[in-house]
């Protein structure tokens, strides 16, 4: 490289000021050089904070360059080759067409590109790319030369909103069926109930029978509740120590549809022997247990110590429901039986529904 001559071996005035010129273009160069450097660098640093990927594409050939960060997002390592047809095959089936006509729309309008799609990376896992570009045209021409932008793996953001639209979903379902329950409460109390009075308080007590279930059911994110935890809920504000035993057996877990089943059921069993029924004198005691035997649960209250039991001459709601509502509800047989020495119900109930798995 050629050297620029030294000021003093110069005695012409023009040629000094030549090379003052050159000199000061040169350091502006470099200055701009080290500047754009940083930039870079910056840039760089920047990209890869936010996780994001650089991407370019030669219209004309498509050529396609992507940073090791825009590669990962689609499951490949910095060292492997990612060409642009190895990146239409990375796209998901349901999702190429739109992919490819989004940068065709780009290229020929000059329209951003911005589109999410899914990746199916070599593991055979499915991931969610964010995409974003804009084509450079030639000045003179208009016709695009390139498309450059970025990529972004949004699986996690994607996923999240799945189970966002996904619990409102549930939750749609689950006030529809909450009102026709209260709705079926309140018909169904008013139409066994002899006055007002009697009908607030009956409804009141089925109301807050069904929040207690409701709230056992939020505290397991409405997954599932314990068969033990629904009956002991229910039972609570009635019996006293030792006047509403529950077996020591091993525990069910129930879905929601048939906690909030039983739940309903076993106020109604509870209920009855307040009134008519065990619980409704100072010795009488009910007991609650269960067993699971050849893929059938089968449930027994049963009572002792209170009045003479004598089979009613018509059903009231709680006797609907346990025969007709619960058997109904969740597959079962419910038998009631009117001992004079107490009342016995026996239920028998498929433990898939009981699960949720039917």
């Amino acid at each position: 490289m050629a050297r620029l001559p030294d000021k003093q071996e110069l005695s012409d005035p023009a040629q000094t000021a030549r090379v003052d010129a050159l000199e000061s273009a040169l350091a502006e160069l470099e200055a701009r050089r080290r500047a754009e450097s940083a930039l870079g660098e910056t840039l760089s640093f920047a990209l890869s904070a936010a996780r994001m990927g650089s991407w370019s594409l030669d219209v004309a050939t498509r050529g396609y360059e992507a940073s090791d960060l825009c590669k990962a997002n689609y499951g490949r390592r910095p060292d492997q080759i990612f060409t642009f047809e190895n990146l239409v095959a990375a796209v998901h089936p349901g999702d190429r067409t739109r992919m490819l006509k989004a940068i065709e729309t780009a290229i020929r309008d000059g329209s951003d590109y911005d589109i999410e799609y899914r990746a199916v990376i070599p593991t055979g896992e499915v991931r969610w790319v964010h995409v974003r570009g804009r084509a450079d045209r030639d000045p003179v021409s208009g016709a695009a030369r390139r498309m450059a932008g970025v990529s972004l793996d949004v699986t996690d953001r994607r996923r999240a909103e799945d189970r966002q639209q996904m619990l409102l979903n549930e939750l749609n379902h689950r006030v529809k069926n909450t009102l026709a329950a209260v709705q079926s409460i309140a018909y169904q109390t008013l139409r066994s109930a002899a006055s007002p009075a009697e009908f607030h308080e009956a409804f009141e007590a089925r109301i807050m029978a069904l929040s207690q279930t409701h709230n056992l059911l939020t505290l397991q994110g409405w997954e599932s509740a314990s068969l033990r935890d629904v009956i002991a809920a229910e039972l609570e504000p009635f019996g006293g120590e030792g006047r509403a035993v529950i077996d020591r057996t091993p525990d069910v877990q129930l879905s929601p549809k048939a906690a909030v089943a039983l739940g309903m059921a076993f106020h109604e069993l509870a209920t009855n022997a307040v009134k008519h029924g065990a619980l409704s004198t100072p010795g009488g005691c009910t007991r609650a247990g269960w067993e699971v035997e050849s893929d059938t649960l089968t449930l027994r209250w049963s009572e002792r110590g209170g009045p003479p039991v004598k089979e009613p001459a018509s059903q009231g709601f709680g006797s609907r429901l346990l025969q007709q509502g619960l058997a109904a509800e969740l597959g079962g047989k419910v038998e009631l039986r009117f001992h004079p020495e107490g009342l016995e119900c026996t239920m028998k109930l498929p433990m898939a529904v009981l699960e949720g798995k039917e």
